[in-house]
């Protein structure tokens, strides 16, 4: 049993990065979509649970179910870090372009670490961040996890001020970034960071897929990156009964 799913709402007008225009706009008007059918995949699923709304905004909960967690801050990927302490009991971190086709078995829900990640991008062995190409400071590489589900175990606000440290001591030079056509804000590299520092290891899983690995195991289906989204509409309508 999962009691507590975070999500995240807020605005957001223009990239960090240059885009394709067509696909930059249906990024930004699918939003409020996205985030209305997660709250509802989250209340089909799992009807006594409390989902808990990250948000930069002045929103109002739907139902006794729904509470409002409203902070100052931009609107980029970087709010992610005060997920780790925004609570004070374990709860599951969703993207709102995920599709939920089950419930978690108890086992994925699991975690031998303060938090547990269920994907790195590139497969088993994952992609490798290359961090001389994102700070002045690092010549690090490490495997780079995605930060679409994060199930927060041992929720501590020590670690989202480790990761808020390790993004403006490391990685605060966004011009530098850019310049390398990487994206700035993006909460994937200092969280990548932190378990590389800290020799995090995975339980292996095959529970959150991405898109382009979807097996009939999959508990969902993360919709991630800019040119999937217009697939989030098929497959939400295709393993799910809420239109």
């Amino acid at each position: 049993m999962c009691k507590n799913f975070i999500i995240i709402k807020y605005s957001k007008s223009t990239f960090d990065l240059r885009v394709d225009e067509v696909m930059g706009d249906h990024n930004i008007s699918s939003q409020e979509f996205m985030f209305q059918k997660m709250t509802q995949q989250i209340s089909s699923h799992y009807p006594d649970s409390y989902v808990h709304v990250l948000t930069n905004e002045k929103m109002s909960p739907v139902n006794n179910k729904m509470k409002i967690h409203k902070f100052e801050f931009a609107p980029n990927h970087c709010c992610k870090f005060l997920l780790y302490g925004l609570l004070d009991e374990p709860a599951f971190y969703l993207d709102c372009d995920i599709v939920i086709k089950r419930k978690f078995h108890q086992h994925e829900l699991e975690s031998s670490n303060a938090f547990r990640m269920y994907n790195s991008y590139g497969g088993t062995n994952g992609n490798v961040i290359d961090y001389s190409k994102l700070s002045r400071k690092l010549t690090t590489k490490t495997k780079h996890y995605n930060a679409g589900a994060i199930m927060i175990q041992e929720p501590s606000k020590e670690i989202t001020k480790e990761l808020q440290l390790i993004e403006e001591t490391f990685l605060s030079d966004k011009n530098f970034i850019l310049r390398n056509n990487l994206w700035p804000y993006n909460d994937e590299y200092a969280t990548s960071y932190y378990i590389f520092k800290h020799k995090m290891e995975f339980e292996p899983n095959n529970t959150v897929a991405l898109l382009k690995d979807t097996h009939n195991n999959a508990q969902s289906i993360h919709h991630t990156g800019l040119n999937k989204k217009p697939f989030f509409t098929d497959f939400h309508n295709t393993y799910t009964k809420l239109i």
